[in-house]
C-alpha cells in the first residue's frame, strides 16, 4: 500500500494542540496513517511520551539540515540566523524529502474531523490549486512581494502567486526534486538565507512549472465559475488596484465562498484549523 502520512512541524510550545490534533487523527483514522512530527532536538523529551502514545515518529530538524547541507546546527541557532517562515519551510520540506509518497502537511492547531483515506487515494491529481497571475511592480512592499521575489530568484521569475488556496498534500518526489534543482543551482547556501520564504509559493511554483499533476486553476477562472468572465475581471482589478492587493483574493475568497470554494488541500473535506480542506470547485 502506498504510504499515507502526515506530517507536523512543532515544537514544545505547541504540545497541547498537537497533542489534540494526533488524538484527533488516531480517533478517525486508526492507525491507517503514519504521524511524522518535525521537532528540534532540545524537544524530543517533551514529545517522547505523545510519540509513545500516539505512535508518532520524531524527526529532528537537526538531523534534517544536516543530512542536506552537511552542516551539523542546533535547531534555535538556526532559527537565530534564518527568518522564521523559512525555518518552518525547511522543516516541512526536508521533511517530506525524507519520506515517501504523498505528505500531508498539517500545522499544529489543525483539527481532524473525518477518515482521511479519501485524500490519500485521491492524491495529487484531485488536490486542485488556485493561483493567480498579480501585477507584482505596482504593489507596495509587504511579506507577500518579498517571498515572491525570493521564490522567483531561487527557482526562474513569473507573475504568479499560488497561495491563493491553502494545499498541503505534497508530493515527496516532486519536494526531492526541488531540492535537488536548488542545491544544483545555488549550493547549499539557499537553505541560509534571512529572507523569508513560503513553502507553499516555492513548491506549487516549482510544481507548475515541471507540469506536476495537481489540478492547477486560475483565481478569474473560480471566480468566473460563480460570477461570469467580466464580473470576475473586474473583481480582481478593484483588488488589485487596493491596498489589500497582497492578500485580497484570498480574503474574498474566504468571505465569499466561506471556505466551501475557498479551496483548500484536495477536493475532500474533513480537516479543520490550520489546514483546512474542503472542494474548491
Amino acid at each position: 500500500m502506498t504510504p499515507r502520512t502526515i506530517l507536523i512541524p512543532t515544537y514544545i510550545g505547541h504540545l497541547a494542540p498537537v497533542t489534540t490534533l494526533a488524538a484527533s487523527i488516531r480517533e478517525h483514522c486508526g492507525n491507517d496513517v503514519d504521524i511524522v512530527l518535525v521537532i528540534g532536538a532540545a524537544d524530543r523529551p517533551a514529545f517522547e511520551e505523545l510519540a509513545r502514545e500516539r505512535s508518532c515518529r520524531l524527526l529532528e530538524i537537526e538531523d534534517l539540515i544536516f543530512n542536506y547541507t552537511g552542516r551539523r546546527i542546533e535547531g534555535n541557532r538556526l532559527l537565530s540566523v534564518v527568518d522564521r517562515f523559512r525555518f518552518q519551510t525547511m522543516k516541512k520540506l526536508l521533511g517530506v524529502a525524507s519520506l515517501s509518497g504523498d505528505v500531508f502537511i498539517m500545522d499544529s492547531e489543525t483539527i481532524v474531523t473525518r477518515n482521511l483515506t479519501p485524500i490519500f487515494e485521491a492524491g495529487i491529481a484531485e488536490t486542485s490549486v488556485v493561483y493567480s497571475e498579480r501585477p507584482w511592480k505596482t504593489m507596495n512592499f509587504s511579506l507577500t512581494t518579498d517571498v515572491h521575489d525570493e521564490c522567483c530568484e531561487l527557482l526562474e521569475p513569473q507573475p504568479y502567486w499560488y497561495f491563493e488556496s491553502f494545499n498541503w498534500l505534497y508530493s515527496s518526489d516532486v519536494v526531492r526534486d526541488m531540492l535537488e534543482h536548488l542545491r544544483s543551482k545555488h549550493g547549499i547556501e539557499w537553505v541560509f538565507r534571512p529572507r523569508p520564504l513560503f513553502e507553499c509559493q516555492l513548491y506549487f511554483q516549482y510544481a507548475h512549472s515541471r507540469g506536476a499533476g495537481y489540478r492547477f486553476i486560475t483565481a478569474h477562472d473560480v471566480l468566473a465559475t460563480h460570477f461570469g468572465q467580466d464580473r470576475a475581471a473586474s473583481l480582481l482589478r478593484a483588488i488589485y488596484a487596493s491596498p489589500l492587493a497582497a492578500f485580497g483574493v484570498n480574503f474574498l475568497f474566504f468571505v465569499l465562498f466561506l471556505s466551501s470554494v475557498h479551496a483548500n488541500c484536495t477536493d475532500e473535506g474533513g480537516v479543520q484549523g490550520g489546514s483546512p480542506c474542503t472542494s474548491v470547485l
